[in-house]
């Protein structure tokens, strides 16, 4: 078994956002981890849409879960679930430099990503 702590990093606070319920909180990674905070690095990856929420809440009315769910035009209809992607699409790891990774799982339409679009 792994052991998770290895990978925590202890001394870097990030805030934490719920997109379920709005929750924030300022936490190290092994504080959200144990709070149960659904966050890369141990759900998820940073900068890939993934569920981003507080040990409160389900997944099933995260941006994430309609995408999967209901495709993309349904996440490209939603403003709350765009604003949580262009969140999650330029979030670092942190104390880190951007990671500049592989092309989108999913093909949205990225000109909506941007505040203009």
């Amino acid at each position: 078994m792994t052991d998770l702590g290895q990978s925590w990093d202890n001394e870097v606070v990030t805030e934490y956002v719920c997109e379920t319920c709005g929750r924030t909180e300022q936490l190290t990674q092994q504080q959200a981890y144990q709070a149960g905070w659904d966050y890369p690095p141990f759900i998820g990856s940073w900068g890939v849409v993934s569920p981003r929420t507080c040990g409160s809440c389900l997944i099933d009315t995260t941006a994430y879960w309609t995408l999967i769910t209901q495709g993309a035009a349904a996440v490209e209809a939603d403003e709350r679930h765009m604003a949580t992607i262009r969140r999650i699409v330029t979030e670092q790891p942190p104390g880190s430099i951007p990671y500049a990774g592989p092309g989108q799982a999913y093909q949205l339409d990225t000109r909506k990503l941007s505040d203009d679009g």
